[in-house]
């Protein structure tokens, strides 16, 4: 997940119009690494699901134990981690602790929130 801090004055329309414009985009300029569509049959490249922005919509937050073989942990990386060598399941409960004392909570800048949204 790509989590954005924004100032708490939007609501879920707003937010969710926002996903909408900025999803559809990089996917328009980026066709075959970005899409929008949610069939996996039909779906090339990783998809942007902006509809998650909504009431009553939930994703895995930063830190959850996913439901898979070794308990993979979702953790926040930074960009220059992002590389096709990137291997999730080396993101262990006990990988995971150690990357927080080694490198701080990449995740706590989001919890402050603050940018606003452009217009578009």
């Amino acid at each position: 997940h790509v989590l954005v801090p924004i100032t708490r004055r939007y609501g879920f329309g707003k937010t969710h119009e926002f996903a909408e414009a900025v999803s559809k985009r990089l996917a328009s300029e980026n066709p075959g690494v970005i899409t929008t569509e949610w069939l996996k049959k039909k779906r090339v490249g990783v998809l942007l699901d902006y509809h998650q922005n909504g009431a009553g919509k939930t994703i895995a937050s930063a830190y959850s134990v996913r439901p898979k073989t070794g308990a993979p942990v979702s953790t926040p990386l930074e960009w220059d981690e992002l590389t096709p060598k990137l291997d999730p399941s080396r993101f262990t409960m006990a990988a995971v602790l150690r990357r927080i004392e080694d490198r701080g909570d990449l995740f706590e800048p989001v919890l402050r929130g603050g940018q606003s949204l452009p217009r578009l």
